[in-house]
């Protein structure tokens, strides 16, 4: 049964999220003592999500009522970012009994403090964030991730899921579970264009472009760019993207970074290794493109002209919103 893994965003309405959280109270088993991550009684990963999103609701309004705010600071975003994926992605192959070391309790609410609330808040943001994205991937990109990052965690280094075979024969593209998402694999390069318009063709019914790509052809990046923007496609990020790769991200009617962890980077256009002079007609034709999707040439152009070819500069969270890059990133701006 395909489900649909984005709920309801109950961190911009506290009090109708504890109130929901109420009402799921007696069935959550996530909320049990001791306190855990695991969603044993949740029937979808939709219902998981808004389960572990109430629970986060819990502990903002113990932090609001202790120290008057719900800000928890920078220091703790991203914490257990890795456990979770791996606990996620673990629990979505079916591997429920290898992930119990990926799963770190939460402190009790009169354990720890206000510093000991303020790490659990920051651990169900990272899970939150881990599972919105993974929810988005095929199975085979997500037994990429568990045999590449997880595997060997739990004395698992020999085993492989048959469907990655299907990603090392350098595949262009997966579709999602749910078929609604383009996962885009590998780097971008010569004949990308009409390998994306096969992919458009074949599925009419994809509304979203994933993208995690070292990158590579700027100009194959922009003419896919612009043809994103023309058929009204989002876009989202589900691994590092590089080079033309946010050339590619900047396309998307909506651009969203639910994962804070992955790198958006930037760097000279070049070629065989060599930058281009910033004269060159390459510059004049991604100001352009950057102007037409909405977003600052001058301050990407700038980014790009910062590190040389075979280094990056790397952007994250709401400088990517203040450029234009991205239009959503999760928790830090919309």
């Amino acid at each position: 049964m395909n489900i649909n893994c984005q709920p309801k965003n109950l961190f911009k309405h506290p009090d109708r999220g504890f109130a929901i959280f109420k009402v799921l109270l007696a069935s959550l088993a996530i909320l049990l003592s001791p306190l855990s991550f695991r969603t044993a009684h949740a029937n979808s990963w939709t219902e998981a999500i808004e389960n572990v999103e109430a629970l986060h609701n819990r502990y903002a309004l113990e932090l609001k009522k202790r120290t008057g705010s719900m800000a928890i600071g920078t220091g703790y975003n991203g914490i257990d970012a890795s456990m979770h994926r791996c606990a996620i992605v673990g629990r979505m192959l079916g591997l429920k009994g290898r992930v119990a070391q990926f799963e770190p309790p939460l402190p009790e609410m009169s354990d720890p403090g206000d510093e000991g609330v303020a790490y659990a808040i920051g651990s169900l943001d990272a899970w939150l964030t881990q599972a919105n994205k993974l929810c988005g991937l095929p199975r085979s990109a997500k037994a990429k991730i568990w045999n590449l990052e997880c595997a060997t965690q739990v004395g698992l280094s020999d085993t492989y899921f048959e469907d990655v075979e299907l990603v090392a024969r350098n595949e262009f593209y997966e579709l999602s579970d749910d078929r609604e998402t383009l996962v885009i694999l590998g780097a971008i390069s010569l004949g990308f264009y009409d390998r994306f318009v096969a992919a458009l063709e074949k599925n009419p019914q994809a509304k979203i472009v994933a993208l995690g790509s070292p990158g590579g052809a700027v100009v194959e990046a922009v003419k896919v760019g612009y043809l994103v923007r023309s058929r009204g496609l989002e876009t989202t990020q589900f691994g590092d993207c590089y080079s033309a790769c946010p050339i590619v991200f900047l396309g998307g009617q909506k651009r969203t970074v639910w994962d804070q962890t992955r790198a958006m980077g930037f760097h000279e256009v070049s070629v065989d290794g060599e930058a281009v002079g910033h004269d060159d007609p390459v510059y004049s034709l991604l100001y352009r493109y950057i102007s037409d999707m909405g977003a600052n040439p001058q301050q990407i152009i700038s980014w790009m002209w910062s590190a040389p070819p075979n280094q990056m500069t790397i952007k994250q969270r709401d400088v990517l919103c203040e450029s234009g890059v991205a239009t959503f990133v999760y928790h830090s701006c919309w």
